[in-house]
This record gives structure tokens, C-alpha cells and sequence, in this order.
């Protein structure tokens, strides 16, 4: 991908809409809306509208026929999304129109198709957005619940962004005493130096470690989603309740046990956050090869949740299962409660008589939200490599309490801060950087 061409695409979805939006951005932009409302090379075109005001327009092809009645707008370099020169054109949102005016713009010279997050990737290399501010956008987009949304929006916002920056002002800080004096070795160092230096930076990477235990985990399950299984015996009614939860039939129930076989995950929204529900296969000794293997798989799924939701009926607790369960946070629930009496259960639900399904519910948030739940007291590091890099920088800070030489003390400090430095893209990041810009739709 060269800078030096100018970039288009629909930035709005795609499909019939009542307007539709489309962005050009590069060196090019005000030439390319400048062709487009003289139409036949060589016409005049009428002056472009003055940067960063609305201003209808008629879109002209190179015939000069009229492609659609539009709105057009100008962002001058270095004031746009971008940095660059940016136009958008705001169409009518029908297929037609969409198709011909970026027909009309591929056939001008020096302008080519966007790639996937081509134009937030100009605004990273052009220094209007870090890296953790480019993740957040790329989360904002895809958020499907409210916890996503406002985590995404604070990331974008900055406030992971003005932490790291902080934390790496700070170990800079301490560096730059450490090689003052190095350049200055015929000087005596104080006799509390060493214990002073020392001190400063193991209590700071004492600070990052635990805003990181406190921030990543909540984050992660905000942008990730938390994990709830649903485990039992055969036809205790976990796909019953999993479509009572999904308030939909995501699941086939039958009377015939080892109908499911396979986990089934569906995502619900609870209180904002997004918590993936997964329903498992009975667990039984079987010597069906493919129901083994959903019985394994089932395992599997109830030992790596957040959460698990017991579902027992009138035959009770089975010994295997709670064997199977004994390293797992679970909630015991009685089901077909329009059948049978579990009065020994704090849970318990009918799905045929609708009965019970709002306290599994509040039961389920109480156990994976409690206090937890406040997002304005967390960063917003729900990326693994976010934990990743800080980690790095609190073992070389750690790696401090036993220095001894200036200059290795100093070489720990540097190596916290490229940490640091990793997660807001200014150093070393050309590894993820390709990755992290291909999640991104076209026109962003």
C-alpha cells in the first residue's frame, strides 16, 4: 500500500439505505471531487466547497451525466480523520448509485480502492491515533453490547493510551538520573542511590501489576465475553433452558438422550455485558464413539468457564459430574420444577411453566459481576498483548531490586519502556501492525 495514492470507499454499510457515505482521502482528494462535479475532461467545474462545510453538489460522470444528487464535504491536511486531504460524499444510499459513483472514481488517474482499515491505518502513520486508540476504534466497531461500547470508547478516548504514557514518563524519569551518571563516573554516587533507584522502581512496577490484575481480566471478559455452561445429565433440560435464555430454538429438544452432541454457544446480553451460554452433551458413560466425544467435549467446556450452571432433576446429583466439576465455580439449579420439588436448591426453574428464569439470571450476573462490574475504574486492556507488554515492563523493573551497576540498571529501565511503548505502537510494532488493521471494515 503506497501513501502517495489516494484512497475511496463506502464507509457506511452496505445494502439499500437512505444515504450512503463514501471517503476519499490522499494527496489526490480535492482533484478527484473536483473532476467529479465538472464531469467531461475539460469542463469547468464549479468551485469546491469551502473546508469543513456541508454543500450540495451534483456528481457528474465522465460524460457529464448526472450520477447522483449529493452532499460533499472537504477535511484540509493535517485536519482530518486521517491526516491527509479527505473528501466525503454523502449519496443516496440505493445500490445503483453507490456502484456508480465508485465506478466514476476508479476511472480517475491516481486513485485506487481502500484495503480493510487502509484509512485508520493512514490516521496511525500520520500520529492522529495511537495504536490503543486504533484497537479501541476497531472494538467500538464491532461492540454488540453497552459494556463494549463504553470500554471501546474510553480506549479510544485515550485512557489507556495517557496511563502507559505516564508509566513510561515515569521510568524515563528514573533512567535519565541513572545515566546521569554514567556520564559522569568520576562523580560519588550518594550512598543512597542505589536503595533510592531501587526503590522507585520496584514500587512502580508493584502499581502497573496491580492496575493490570485489577483491569485485564474484567476487560477481557467485556470484550471476549464471560463463559457459562450448562451441564448434567442427559435430558435434565440444558437445550430447554438454553433456548429459554436465547429466547429463541437454538437447540433441537428431544425425549431421546444423547440428542446433543456437540457444544452449542449463544451469546446473550446480561446488564450490558455479553455472556456466551453454551450448551453441552449429557454427561453419561456411553459407548456411542460420537457421543464419547461430546461428552469430552462437554467436559472440556465446564472446566475452562467463567461459570457453571449444574442442572439437576428428579434423579439428583450424580458423583461423576460433581467429580468432573470439582475445580469449577458452579451454581447448583433444580429444573422441571412443574414436575418435581427441588427444595433443596437455591435455583430452581421450570422453562415449560416459565417459572424461575430471572433468578438463574440475576443469579448468574451476582456471580460473574458483583463489584467487578464497574468499568470506570478499570483501564481498558482487554487485549492479551496489552497484559503482555506490561507484564514485560514490571519484571524489568523487578529486575532492578538486585542491580547493583548503573549501566544494567539503566538497561532494565529501557527495556520497560520499549515494553510500554509496544502497546501504544511507538516502538517495535510492525508484527501486528498488519494484523490488527485486516480486522478492520473497508471503508474504516
Amino acid at each position: 500500500m503506497s501513501r502517495a495514492d489516494t484512497i475511496f470507499a463506502l464507509s457506511s454499510a452496505g445494502g439499500r439505505a437512505g444515504l450512503a457515505v463514501i471517503r476519499l482521502s490522499g494527496p489526490g482528494a480535492d482533484a478527484a471531487l473536483e473532476q467529479l462535479l465538472a464531469g467531461a475532461p475539460g469542463a469547468t467545474s464549479p468551485a469546491l466547497p469551502k473546508p469543513r462545510v456541508l454543500q450540495r453538489v451534483d456528481l457528474l460522470d465522465n460524460s457529464g451525466l448526472l450520477l447522483d444528487e449529493a452532499m460533499a464535504v472537504r477535511f484540509v491536511a493535517p485536519h482530518s480523520f486521517t491526516g491527509e486531504a479527505v473528501v466525503e460524499l454523502y449519496t443516496h444510499g440505493s445500490p445503483a448509485v453507490i456502484r456508480a459513483v465508485l465506478a466514476a472514481l476508479s476511472a480517475l488517474a491516481g486513485m485506487r480502492p481502500a484495503e480493510a482499515g487502509e484509512f485508520t491505518q493512514r490516521a496511525f502513520l500520520n500520529g492522529k491515533m495511537d495504536l490503543a486508540a486504533v484497537e479501541g476504534l476497531g472494538d467500538l466497531i464491532d461492540a454488540q453490547t453497552d459494556a463494549q461500547r463504553r470500554l471501546s470508547l474510553r480506549q479510544l478516548g485515550g485512557a489507556l493510551s495517557h496511563q502507559v504514557q505516564a508509566w513510561r514518563a515515569a521510568i524515563i524519569a528514573l533512567r535519565a538520573e541513572t545515566e546521569a551518571w554514567i556520564d559522569f563516573p568520576d562523580e560519588d554516587l550518594p550512598d543512597d542511590f542505589f536503595p533510592t533507584v531501587r526503590g522507585r522502581a520496584v514500587a512502580l512496577a508493584q502499581v502497573m501489576a496491580s492496575a493490570t490484575a485489577q483491569s485485564h481480566r474484567l476487560a477481557a471478559h467485556v470484550r471476549d465475553g464471560f463463559t457459562v455452561a450448562l451441564v448434567g445429565l442427559p435430558n435434565v433440560g440444558k437445550s430447554s433452558l438454553l433456548n429459554a435464555l436465547a429466547a429463541r430454538d437454538v437447540a433441537i429438544v428431544t425425549d431421546v438422550a444423547g440428542t446433543t452432541r456437540d457444544a452449542l454457544s449463544v451469546p446473550i446480553e446480561l446488564n450490558g455485558f455479553l455472556v456466551n451460554v453454551v450448551d453441552t452433551a449429557g454427561l453419561r458413560a456411553t459407548t456411542d464413539e460420537v457421543e464419547a466425544i461430546g461428552v469430552d467435549r462437554a467436559v472440556q467446556a465446564a472446566q475452562s468457564a467463567d461459570l457453571v450452571l449444574w442442572l439437576i432433576d428428579e434423579r439428583g446429583e450424580d458423583p461423576e459430574i460433581g467429580r468432573y466439576l470439582s475445580a469449577c465455580e458452579v451454581i447448583k439449579v433444580a429444573t422441571k420444577q412443574d414436575l418435581w420439588a427441588g427444595s433443596g436448591y437455591e435455583v430452581r426453574v421450570s422453562v415449560q411453566a416459565g417459572s424461575g428464569l430471572d433468578h438463574v439470571l440475576s443469579t448468574v450476573q451476582a456471580h460473574l459481576l458483583d463489584e467487578r462490574s464497574s468499568l470506570d475504574d478499570i483501564l481498558p486492556m482487554g487485549r492479551q498483548r496489552h497484559a503482555h507488554h506490561v507484564q514485560q515492563a514490571v519484571d524489568a523493573l523487578s529486575r532492578c531490586g538486585d542491580i547493583e551497576e548503573l549501566a544494567l540498571l539503566a538497561e532494565c529501565m529501557r527495556d520497560a519502556t520499549g515494553a510500554l511503548g509496544r502497546i501504544t505502537g511507538t516502538v517495535d510494532v510492525e508484527d501486528v501492525l498488519d494484523h490488527i488493521f485486516s480486522r478492520f471494515c473497508i471503508g474504516k
